[in-house]
């Protein structure tokens, strides 16, 4: 998993933002998710990575840092601190779970592509 600082992340396309995430812990963060190249290309080849940046709705203060990264045939998930920190990474069950629900078949909840970018597939659920 690359670092996930957040002047690290700034390379990435920010692909949806501000939004209240409803998927990680119940509405209390808005979300903005960045992706990497290959991610925007084709959501789910080996090497995509998409990160959700969180902040608190109440102050705007940073929140956790939340990633998947493709590798083979499987997602690698991570769970940061605000700083970059990496708090817990592997094939998580709470995440594997949820994103197993995806509309699509990749696990991934945002869409990206002509006439889609920043659109989610269920509503506030990345």
């Amino acid at each position: 998993m690359p670092s996930l600082k957040p002047a690290d992340l700034a390379h990435l396309l920010a692909v949806r933002g501000d939004f209240v995430s409803l998927g990680h812990a119940g509405g209390q963060y808005t979300a903005t998710v960045r992706a990497n190249d290959k991610a925007v290309r084709s959501r789910a080849e080996p090497g995509s990575l998409w990160v959700a940046e969180h902040r608190r709705n109440t102050d705007r203060s940073p929140g956790p840092v939340l990633a998947m990264e493709r590798r083979g045939s499987g997602w690698c998930y991570a769970v940061a601190a605000s700083d970059g920190a990496v708090l817990r990474a592997g094939t998580l069950r709470d995440c594997a779970g949820c994103h197993a629900a995806a509309p699509s078949s990749e696990s991934v909840f945002t869409t990206v592509g002509p006439g889609t970018a920043g659109a989610s597939e269920e509503q506030g659920r990345d």
